[in-house]
């Protein structure tokens, strides 16, 4: 995205021959925090409390019983 904000007014991104976004490479950018989820369903012995240290305190409870781990990053 640097490369597109120094060149381009506005950017199109392409997912498997379609648009998925378009704007500005400020709009489409975020560089400065991306936020990732995951939904798991876990097996019905195991919790969200169960998993290893790093993951539990990012267990979210999710739609249908599902659990979502949710991590969100800030660019330096």
């Amino acid at each position: 995205m640097d490369e597109a904000e120094y060149l381009a007014d506005r950017t199109t991104v392409l997912s498997a021959g379609r648009i998925v976004a378009e704007g500005t490479p400020g709009t489409l950018g975020g560089s400065d925090h991306m936020t990732t989820a995951i939904s798991v369903t876990l097996p019905g012995h195991v919790h969200a409390h169960d998993l290893p240290p790093m993951l539990s305190p990012l267990a979210e409870p999710g739609p249908a019983g599902s659990t979502v781990l949710q991590h969100a990053v800030t660019a330096r």
